[in-house]
């Protein structure tokens, strides 16, 4: 699958499978530019995530928050501002990536997956926390100005 190009979250097709409002990246666009080695997520801000297809890892620094932000306490994230260690392949037709890295309670692990539904980019994210696993799962849809923000 080719995920290139400017993607939005779907807040309602989020909010619906969730069954809570969707929160987070939520109205800001974000650009997928891929290649044969790999992609690159950069988001409105400037930010980057890269994802190589090899299996090869990959350091991507956890971005710092700013003041007032919401996060889900039970997420278990690196702490911002370090390096999570990012390490993708292909299974069938999904991009399958685990998420390592270091918190002041000590290490977190993620998984995330990723895939094209029809119009949409799927992103189905798994993080282990001390009590459980939070799972979350975000509908992306192409991005075509400002008349698609939700």
């Amino acid at each position: 699958p080719d995920f290139s190009g400017t993607w939005i979250v779907d807040v309602n097709k989020t909010a619906t499978a969730a069954g809570r409002p969707a929160t987070g990246r939520a109205g800001a666009p974000s650009t997928i530019t891929q290649d044969a080695v790999g992609l690159v997520i950069t988001r409105a801000n400037g930010a980057k995530t890269i994802y190589r297809f090899d299996g090869k890892e990959v350091a991507n620094r956890t971005p710092t928050l700013s003041p007032g932000s919401m996060l889900n306490p039970r997420m278990n994230l690196p702490d911002p501002g370090t390096d999570e260690i990012y390490k993708s392949s292909w299974q069938g037709s999904k991009l399958a990536t685990t998420m390592t890295g270091r918190n002041a309670n000590g290490p977190t692990m993620a998984t995330e997956t990723r895939w094209l539904d029809g119009a949409w980019m799927v992103e189905e994210t798994t993080r282990k926390t001390p009590t459980d696993d939070v799972a979350r799962q975000t509908y992306w849809q192409k991005y075509k100005g400002l008349d698609d923000r939700h």
